[in-house]
């Protein structure tokens, strides 16, 4: 007589509980990835938007003022929908009518609010002939899933000098210019 040969259904149920499990972690580890790439990419896009006003303010001996915008021809309060460089050449830090529009970048993912945060609260960013800012120093902080261990940051000094935050301690935080972590 043949012996039958399979599963018993405990063990496919065994089976089948640590594959769910198994998928389960895949997932959410996979989600986090997408996450933080997505941000990276972002937060890289604004860093190189900062480095391209400051050098047009100096190579042109004009203000170059960054402000949210979605549509690309006026700024607005909303750094998520996408941010806008313009030569500003009476510096009142408004989009006018004989202002050079230099470039416009669309905004983040709508899961990944963009905040801008400064010295002088001003909705913009202004860069001087000189490369410096208009005395201000900020942050714009892109909040992966609009959680703090998921966000990244560029950090903008007085003398216009922007940088990335980094994750000094450790714990999967980046940190600001204060050295607290990012908040969202």
């Amino acid at each position: 007589m043949k012996k039958a040969q399979g599963f018993t259904l405990v063990e496919m149920l065994m089976a089948l509980a640590i594959g769910s499990v198994t998928l389960t972690v895949g997932v959410n580890s996979m989600q986090d990835l997408v996450t933080r790439q997505r941000v990276d990419a972002y937060t890289g896009n604004i860093l190189q938007s900062i480095h391209s006003a400051r050098q047009h303010a100096i190579l042109k001996h004009q203000p170059v003022t960054v402000c949210a915008s979605e549509d690309g021809q006026t700024c607005n309060d909303n750094w998520s929908t996408g941010h806008l460089l313009f030569i500003d050449h009476n510096g009142n830090r408004e989009l006018d009518e004989n202002d050079e529009i230099l470039n416009h970048i669309n905004g983040s993912s709508p899961k990944d609010p963009v905040h801008w945060r400064s010295f002088r609260v001003a909705d913009t960013l202004q860069f001087l002939p000189t490369g410096m800012t208009s005395h201000q120093n900020g942050t714009f902080t892109v909040c992966g899933l609009g959680k703090a261990d998921h966000a990244r940051a560029v950090i903008i000094t007085k003398m216009g000098r922007p940088r990335m935050s980094t994750d000094s301690n450790g714990d999967g935080i980046d940190e600001g210019a204060d050295g607290r972590p990012l908040r969202c």
